[in-house]
């Protein structure tokens, strides 16, 4: 067992307003192995804080590989609604809470083709869990005349392939082309990406069926910049800071930056995820013109 007062104390704090900055009240969780029982690491947080928060910090002592996922318990129950408050979870000042790894294998994931506009498209599906990550193929321009017209597509090799020390990378062929008039080249780039599970990440998606959902950002947007629309398109990805408000969730859009989003508009709030845990890395590339 590793003694207490080696064991770091790590804060982590949620956006507050200066008139609660003085009532604030923070608490110290312990977090132990589930398998081992040792003590990983203690961290402060806010009473109001949230299972998200706790995950956070969790992962920023560096205690776990950010290509595993892992859930957490306290008692006999799993924490894994990231959007519930500590107080809701049972967590209060002084518990110990336990992590639990769960292993990232390549043998767990099933790659398949789909078409999408006539354009390749591949599918990670990780089989235990059903979450999925999918890359679509786009295209831009329409190719007449002078008028230049770019795509880029996927196809198979599409594999999964295990990391040293843990985690996992996505290996596909990308086809990339670029057409003007009478003149174009087409690429096909060999890359390998890592993958990792997430559990803070809901996708917009209008309750009425709608194709925008109404986003409150924090801050008012410059007019000359894209965020300054009010609304994120029906099937975004938006990144969960803090839920613990009952009618609204906080978020991170990649596009608008931080706002606030209707819990019913949103879909798959505490659940895991697939997401990217880094750049592509070339392997091969090839240009036939």
């Amino acid at each position: 067992m590793v003694p207490e007062a080696a064991v770091p104390a790590t804060a982590c704090s949620l956006p507050v307003s200066s008139s609660q900055a003085d009532e604030a009240v923070s608490m110290l969780i312990r977090v132990h192995s589930a398998i081992t029982g040792d003590c990983l690491c203690t961290l402060t947080l806010p009473e109001d804080g949230t299972i998200a928060c706790l995950r956070r910090a969790v992962l920023g002592q560096g205690t776990t590989d950010r290509g595993l996922t892992f859930d957490l318990l306290h008692g006999s129950e799993l924490l894994l609604e990231d959007g519930l408050t500590l107080a809701a979870a049972g967590v209060r000042d002084g518990s110990v809470v336990y992590q639990l790894i769960r292993r990232f294998k390549a043998s767990d994931f099933l790659v398949s083709r789909f078409s999408e506009r006539a354009l390749g498209c591949l599918r990670f599906l990780h089989k235990p869990s059903g979450a999925e990550i999918l890359l679509r193929g786009v295209r831009c321009g329409v190719g007449k005349g002078s008028s230049p017209m770019s795509v880029e597509f996927y196809s198979e090799p599409a594999f999964v392939e295990d990391a040293e020390g843990g985690g996992v990378f996505a290996h596909y062929l990308k086809i990339i082309g670029e057409y003007r008039a009478d003149e174009g080249s087409t690429r096909r780039v060999t890359v390998k990406r890592p993958m990792r599970f997430r559990s803070d990440v809901v996708v917009a998606r209008q309750s009425e069926g709608q194709l925008w959902v109404s986003f409150k950002p924090d801050a008012v947007p410059k007019p000359d910049r894209l965020c300054a629309m009010s609304d994120v398109y029906s099937g975004a990805r938006l990144e969960v800071l803090s839920g613990s408000d009952e009618e609204w969730l906080h978020v991170r859009s990649p596009l608008h930056g931080e706002g606030r989003v209707s819990r019913k508009d949103v879909e798959g709030l505490g659940k895991l995820s697939l997401d990217w845990a880094g750049p592509e890395e070339v392997l091969l590339e090839s240009v036939l013109r």
